[in-house]
């Protein structure tokens, strides 16, 4: 009488080699999720950081008309200004009409790189004289 014996409490070298593909790709699929998640927040945080500092633009020409010095609304800006590492802020200044009727319409541009490609984020408004 023959008796054979069988091994019924591992695996075999396939199945764990299947396993470890299956796994592997998973891994390799969360890495992407993950890489591309980072990225994507970090473009949003420039593009934020980029906003602010165009709203800054604004907000510092309607602090001039608010205090009254109606002069360095219009004068010359240092074009492009670094108002951060990586962040060049250009302010334009068109006026239109005279004293008492002035307005002056204010672009404010942020301009940033981010993945070799640049980009961009302005800003306008009009001002008129009080």
């Amino acid at each position: 009488m023959k008796h054979c014996v069988t091994n019924d409490r591992g695996f075999t070298l396939i199945e764990a080699l299947v396993a470890i593909v299956l796994l592997g790709i998973v891994l390799a699929s969360l890495f992407a999720m993950f890489s591309t998640g980072i990225r994507i927040q970090h473009m949003a945080e420039l593009n934020g950081t980029a906003s602010d500092l165009a709203s800054d633009g604004i907000e510092t020409m309607r602090a001039r008309l608010n205090a009254n010095d109606l002069a360095s609304i219009a004068e010359p800006h240092t074009n492009p200004e670094t108002v951060e590492p990586g962040f060049e802020r250009t302010i334009e200044v068109d006026q239109t009409g005279s004293t008492p009727n002035r307005m002056w319409t204010i672009t404010s541009t942020v301009t940033y790189t981010v993945g070799g490609a640049e980009k961009s984020v302005s800003y306008t408004t009009v001002l008129a004289e009080p």
